[in-house]
């Protein structure tokens, strides 16, 4: 199997994970992120791992606000004159979700809305 597949099913595997351990504590409920970041090939990075943290609250039944950071750190090529270094992204961010439809239902489709920001950078 390719690397970059076996990321893509990792990510999937993961993902899957975290959605189904979220912890509900009253109104407030946990979400870790889990993934990976596949660049193109003008970027000059690796494939690598994505993470992050979601916290929420729900304010109603029906619409939950969304507390959010993420952390990616990819290594650059080999062949890249800035080998040796990595390049780091970490996010920040807020959403708001409004979901339709009943409390405890299978289905509820929702519209989001949100701010974030990401500083990203080269590092030794």
């Amino acid at each position: 199997m390719k690397r970059t597949g076996m990321f893509a099913l990792i990510a999937l595997a993961l993902g899957g994970m975290g959605v189904a351990q979220a912890q509900d504590y009253s109104n407030w409920y946990i979400a870790p992120r889990v993934g990976a970041v596949i660049p193109d090939s003008a970027r000059n990075t690796e494939t690598s791992l994505f993470t992050g943290l979601g916290i929420g609250y729900w304010a109603t039944p029906n619409f939950a606000v969304d507390f959010e950071w993420t952390l990616n750190n990819a290594d650059y090529e080999s062949d890249s004159p800035r080998r040796n270094r990595e390049w780091e992204s970490v996010g920040l961010g807020v959403a708001g979700r409004y979901f339709f439809g009943e409390q405890g239902s299978a289905w509820r489709p929702y519209v989001m809305g949100g701010l974030g920001a990401l500083r990203h950078a080269p590092v030794s």
